[in-house]
C-alpha cells in the first residue's frame, strides 16, 4: 500500500510538473512577442542568501547556485546549498515566464531523498528582476517544503543576485 501511494503521488507531481511547463512555454511565447526577446535566457551563477521572511534579517551564509533559463520557458537548477548532503537533493525543474519589462516569475520543484526513499519536495517560487545594463538579475523568492504527501512542513524567504555564465565577450 506505502508503494502504491508514493507511486501515486510521484505520478501526479511529475504530471503536474509537466503541465506547469507547458503552460509556462505557452505563456512565455505570448509574453516575449510582446517585450521582445528574453534576454535571461542562459545560463547563471547565482549567489543565494535564505532570510528571515518577518525581519529579512540574512539565515546563515550566502551560497551558490546554477540556473539555466532556455527558450519556451523551461527552467533547470542546482544548488551548493549546505543544509543537504550531497546526493541528497536532485536538480530542481520548473518554468519561468515573462511578468512584464525586465521583471520575470520562476518556479521549480526538486525532491529530496533520505537513504533513496523520497523524504521531501522543495519549491521555489521566485520573482526576478533583470539589470539590462549590467546583464544581471536579482530575485526574491519564497521556499516551500512539503512531505511525500504534499502536507507543507516548512518554508522560508531567500534573496538572490545572478551574473551570466559564462560570461559573455
Amino acid at each position: 500500500m506505502k508503494v502504491n501511494s508514493a507511486r501515486f503521488l510521484l505520478s501526479t507531481i511529475a504530471l503536474l510538473c509537466g503541465l506547469a511547463v507547458a503552460g509556462g512555454a505557452q505563456q512565455t511565447s505570448a509574453s516575449a512577442g510582446l517585450f521582445g526577446a528574453a534576454p535571461i535566457e542562459g545560463s547563471w551563477r547565482v549567489s543565494v542568501q535564505l532570510k528571515d521572511c518577518t525581519s529579512g534579517n540574512p539565515i546563515g551564509d550566502p551560497f551558490q547556485s546554477l540556473v539555466s533559463l532556455s527558450r519556451g520557458g523551461v527552467q533547470v537548477e542546482t544548488t551548493s546549498n549546505p543544509s543537504f548532503y550531497p546526493a541528497e537533493r536532485g536538480p530542481g525543474h520548473g518554468n519561468w515566464t515573462v511578468l512584464g519589462p525586465n521583471l520575470y516569475g520562476a518556479n521549480s520543484m526538486a525532491f529530496i531523498t533520505n537513504q533513496g526513499q523520497l523524504a521531501k519536495i522543495q519549491t521555489i517560487s521566485q520573482q526576478i528582476q533583470y539589470d539590462r545594463h549590467s546583464d544581471t538579475w536579482t530575485s526574491t523568492a519564497v521556499v516551500q517544503f512539503f512531505d511525500p504527501s504534499g502536507h507543507l512542513v516548512a518554508s522560508g524567504c531567500a534573496w538572490a543576485s545572478a551574473a551570466r555564465f559564462p560570461q559573455q565577450q
